[in-house]
């Protein structure tokens, strides 16, 4: 009889610590649910924005907004997409090539720098084009850079680039900075710059040999001029 009921108690023992184990494996199971939830919560509602950047978020429900502070912020999946307030582009190593009203030919290398960060309105037309792709934003900046060289160019003579550089850059600079293009879509231009310009051979050589001229005359004025003055100071 203290044998059966022995063997019960072990029976009963067991099956205990066998719900004992299925509630921890239970209960481990919730734990780390949990964890991976609270995780995929968080990941979700916390965004980090730098302060270089500024970011285009569409909610959930569709809404558009911009965030331009930097540090972390409350969100709740959304769609993020992030952009540069202010970038810097280059032309081709090439350059641009160009074509003056003189036959003569050249080879333009440029540097813009470009602002997104505007007004929202301004942005989101901006973002309407690009869609993330900063790339776009490039292409479409270049492509108008080059327009506008090529035009101003084709209107002077290659030696009036050389000596008035600073009125072609002036006039690049004017019109890229205002261009209603750019600025539709969202993008402002801000400073324009030359990195180097190259001419063609015949266009260098026939320079070479006007500035020996210009210099060969300011030499025959001088001397002139020294000559006058020699001979007046014998007169006296």
């Amino acid at each position: 009889m203290n044998l059966k009921k022995h063997s019960k108690n072990i029976k009963i023992e067991s099956k205990i610590k066998m719900n004992r184990t299925v509630v921890s494996y239970t209960s481990f199971i919730i734990v780390v649910l949990a964890i991976l939830v609270a995780a995929f919560i968080g990941y979700g509602s916390i965004g980090y924005n730098s302060s270089q950047n500024f970011q285009v978020i569409q909610s959930v429900n569709g809404n558009m907004s911009v965030n331009g502070v930097g540090g972390y912020y409350m969100r709740f999946f959304p769609s993020v997409w992030e952009y540069p307030k202010n970038k810097a582009e280059s032309t081709d190593n090439d350059g641009i090539q160009v074509y003056f009203k003189n036959k003569g030919t050249g080879s333009i290398s440029a540097q813009v720098i470009y602002r997104l960060y505007n007004d929202e309105k301004q942005i989101l037309s901006m973002h309407e084009y690009a869609r993330g792709d900063i790339n776009k934003i490039d292409d479409i900046i270049l492509a108008r850079l080059k327009e506008i060289i090529k035009i101003v160019a084709s209107n002077m003579s290659s030696s009036e680039a050389i000596e008035r550089s600073a009125d072609m850059t002036k006039a690049i600079s004017n019109q890229i900075v205002n261009d209603k293009n750019l600025l539709d879509k969202g993008i402002k231009v801000e400073q324009f710059a030359f990195t180097e310009i190259t001419f063609d051979k015949i266009t260098t050589e026939q320079f070479a040999v006007q500035q020996k001229i210009e210099l060969d005359k300011k030499n025959a004025e001088a001397n002139m001029v020294k000559f006058e003055t020699e001979k007046k100071e014998t007169e006296a």
